[in-house]
Parts: structure tokens; C-alpha cells; sequence
């Protein structure tokens, strides 16, 4: 098994055109990569293979010096695979999240993300993107139906429902009686996720919800001074 990259978890696409301080965020993930000329992929299964979603993508990895950039179809056909299991890169797309999902498991994207990340590959999620690549989520926010998805970053995650007070989210830690904690991203922000565990806020302070003694308790997880 490869050095395990960090995984980056958007709540939206802002982070990957974002600049602080004069530099770009995605400049950041470039560093992380050892090839000369990285390759990336993107999965629209949430977004439905729009490839507008697809020319952002790009956009944002130019950014960061990424040139050779590939959609993964839907229908992940053989050389979609071939594409994937070169990518040092891979973006899963925000949109809707139960349709994502159901592609990525009915067609093997799940154990190729997997057997990618495990291989060294960075992993970005882009909101039903970001919660795919966390344990799991109700199909929508009026549904009872629990998704459970990657588990590469060991946390329920909900993204830009800071207005709603993460009732979705806090519903989801109720449902597995507290048995994963959850972090709520808001709009415009993210986090990285180490490979020492370590969770490190971007741009916008977290809201860590966990639930003890049948309470859910939340706190803010804030970002860094340089931020």
C-alpha cells in the first residue's frame, strides 16, 4: 500500500478556485503529488455527466498546474477504467447524491475509488461528492432510507445546511445511536483529512456534531489563524 494521500472534502466548488494571500488552494494539492505531469479524473455520476461540470473541473485543475484531465463515464466502460486506475487525481462530483451513489456502486466505481486511494491516489469530494466519500447519509433530507458509502473519511458528513441547523445531519448520528461522529461543512468551505487523522478546517470553521448520554452535542472545529 502506497503513502496515503490527504482527501479533500468541499462543501462546493468555491475552494477550488479560492485564493488566499495571493496563492491558489488548489496549488496546495499539487504539492502533494509526485508524478511530473499528474493526471486527473473526474466522476459525474452525481451531476449526470454534465460536462459544463466537467470544463470547471478542468478550469480548477489548471489551476494547480494539472493539465491532463479525463471525465469517467457513467457507464465506466473499460477505458474508463484504464483512465481511473492511472489517475493521481480524482474529483467525485457534487449533485445528486442517492443517483450518485447508486452509479458508483452498481457499476464498480466504489471499489476502484477505493483501490485508487489505497494505491496513493488524492481524492477530492465535491458536496454529494464530499458525503459520498464519508460513512454514509440518508437518500435525501425527507427520506429514512440510510445510505452507507466509502467510509475513506470516518465521519458522517453533511455540506451547506447551516441553515436548517444540520437537522439532517444530526438526524443521520441519531440514527446509528452515535456509533460515528459527524462534521458539518459550510457553504464555501472544506476540510482535509489527513492520513494521521487529523482534520484540518479550510476557509470556514466545522461543526462537529457527536451524541452522548442520548444528547447530540455540537462545537465549532475552527479553522487555522492563517485562514
Amino acid at each position: 500500500m502506497a503513502d496515503l494521500k490527504p482527501i479533500y472534502v468541499l462543501a462546493d466548488s468555491q475552494l477550488l478556485f479560492w485564493e488566499h494571500e495571493g496563492r491558489r488552494f488548489v496549488e496546495r494539492l499539487r504539492t502533494e503529488l509526485t508524478s511530473e505531469m499528474p493526471t486527473a479524473a473526474y466522476i459525474g455520476a452525481s451531476s449526470g455527466d454534465d460536462p459544463r461540470f466537467f470544463e470547471l473541473f478542468c478550469a480548477a485543475m489548471a489551476g494547480a498546474r494539472i493539465t491532463q484531465c479525463n471525465m469517467i463515464s457513467s457507464c465506466f466502460g473499460a477505458d474508463d477504467r484504464a483512465v481511473l486506475n492511472e489517475a493521481d487525481v480524482i474529483l467525485l462530483s457534487g449533485g445528486d447524491f442517492e443517483r450518485g451513489w447508486k452509479i458508483i456502486d452498481a457499476v464498480g466505481l466504489k471499489e476502484t475509488v477505493v483501490e485508487r486511494y489505497l494505491a496513493g491516489a488524492l481524492l477530492i469530494g465535491v458536496s454529494a461528492g464530499a458525503v459520498h466519500l464519508g460513512v454514509g447519509a440518508f437518500a435525501s433530507r425527507a427520506s429514512n432510507h440510510f445510505v452507507h458509502t466509502l467510509r475513506l473519511v470516518p465521519f458522517l458528513i453533511g455540506t451547506h445546511e447551516e441553515r436548517d441547523g444540520w437537522l439532517t445531519l444530526s438526524r443521520a448520528v441519531e440514527y446509528l445511536d452515535g456509533d460515528a461522529q459527524a462534521i458539518g461543512v459550510p457553504a464555501g468551505g472544506g476540510f482535509i483529512y489527513h492520513s494521521d487523522h487529523v482534520v484540518e478546517p479550510v476557509r470556514k470553521d466545522l461543526h462537529e456534531i457527536v451524541y452522548v448520554e442520548g444528547e447530540l452535542r455540537s462545537r465549532l472545529l475552527s479553522r487555522g489563524p492563517d485562514q
